[in-house]
């Protein structure tokens, strides 16, 4: 269930399937209005939830998605079925050499993401449950109280991510 008014977006229940992830989300984005007249940030509160997620699928499919050109096999992709389509991405983005894109947070965005999910894949590592608290304002972003349970251990993990420009960027974290 969606709801929209002239300021604000409510999703009381989102589930979305992709690929062999399956991912919930419920929360809102207000401000719109201010945010939209360059006279304020986008207000998101939100609760994220999966029961199964494919890290590698879905990072493959974001770094093709930033990549994409229109002219770049679009035969091919069109003539492609969903499956086919998804097996492409991955194939492209394990080819080596394939950069990680810097990911800028936004200046207009003030967050606040709790996460919660199970069943975890991701470049080997099987996660069987992950919690964290996100915070986001002003280019930075603050990952706390982050627990985990893997099949090589268990931990703990607090950090920040601030990009204030592309040539101030900065990092840290405990673990």
């Amino acid at each position: 269930d969606i709801s929209f008014n002239n300021n604000e977006i409510r999703i009381d229940s989102l589930k979305v399937n992709a690929g062999k992830s399956e991912i919930g989300a419920k929360g809102s984005l207000s401000g719109l209005r201010r945010a939209l007249m360059g006279r304020g940030a986008y207000i998101l509160d939100l609760d994220l939830s999966s029961g199964r997620m494919d890290a590698n699928e879905l990072l493959a499919a974001i770094n093709a998605g930033a990549s994409f050109t229109p002219d770049s096999d679009k035969k091919e992709m069109e003539e492609a079925s969903d499956a086919e389509f998804l097996q492409m991405v991955i194939a492209d983005s394990l080819e080596i050499g394939t950069p990680q894109r810097l990911w800028v947070v936004p200046a207009d965005l003030n967050a606040n993401i709790s996460l919660t999910a199970k069943d975890i894949s991701y470049a080997g590592l099987e996660i069987e449950s992950i919690g964290a608290e996100i915070l986001m304002k002003e280019r930075c972003m603050q990952i706390l109280n982050t627990s985990v349970n893997t099949n090589i251990g268990a931990g703990r993990f607090e950090g920040f991510y601030a990009t204030r420009s592309k040539k101030d960027i900065r990092t840290g974290f405990d673990l």
